[in-house]
């Protein structure tokens, strides 16, 4: 896993092919393989264009906040998705709301999200189906 820096991602977001990549991280003391190399300069183009990124764009690059039920993966972008890139998106910094779970619906194996959490309780949602579980905790005796 690469340790992606502020710098190091301004210097990605400049990169101009998957060379430049490999040679960037590399520069940066960090091993990376071919196939991350790819991936990840896969990543850097969906976030490249030749116009001016927009607000939104520039805040999910730099890091910023994702509804994960309303838009998505970073890396998909179908919202109520399953991630398909190895987790790439994390190297962006991406903070989600209703983070997606590992643990997925017993009716349809779409990512669970948690809904509610409080010190007795939490509250897990399905986006597909609806389907919901709590899962109530003891308060400390102490």
């Amino acid at each position: 896993m690469i340790n992606m820096t502020d710098e190091l991602k301004a210097k990605l977001l400049a990169a101009n092919s998957v060379d430049e990549v490999d040679k960037l991280v590399k520069a940066e003391g960090q091993e990376i393989n071919a196939e991350e190399t790819a991936n990840l300069w896969e990543e850097i183009k969906s976030h490249k264009n030749d116009a001016e990124l927009s607000l939104d764009e520039l805040e999910s690059v730099s890091g910023g906040t994702r509804d994960w039920l309303k838009e998505g993966c970073a890396a998909t972008v179908e919202a109520g998705s399953r991630c398909r890139s190895n987790d790439y998106c994390s190297w962006w910094d991406v903070t989600y709301v209703h983070n997606p779970e590992k643990e997925t619906c017993p009716n349809c194996h779409t990512n669970l999200y948690i809904e509610e959490r409080t010190t007795t309780r939490t509250v897990y949602k399905c986006p597909k189906c609806g389907y919901s579980r709590k899962d109530e905790y003891m308060k400390d005796a102490h």
